[in-house]
């Protein structure tokens, strides 16, 4: 199960998913359903998007993954840098 996060203003797109656990192919999904909403509305790539999964347990090989496709991790703690 997954909770979807979406928020939007003039220039900026902010979404996310929350999550138990991410996993490298996970952190994929995710990357692949933003690229989705892109082909469907491809007037949103005018804005910065900013792509944001959080969860509470975290894969290592997940965070090699978001760093290639720019997405923020976050953690209770934070952000995973």
């Amino acid at each position: 199960m997954r909770s979807t996060i979406y928020g939007e203003t003039d220039d900026i797109i902010v979404t996310g998913e929350v999550k138990a656990g991410l996993s490298a192919r996970r952190v994929k999904e995710f990357d692949e359903r933003v690229k989705k909403l892109l082909r469907l509305r491809p007037e949103m790539r005018e804005k910065r998007m900013m792509k944001v999964p959080y969860a509470m347990a975290i894969r290592l090989a997940a965070l090699n993954e978001d760093k290639e496709g720019g997405i923020l991790v976050a953690i209770s703690r934070g952000f995973v840098e």
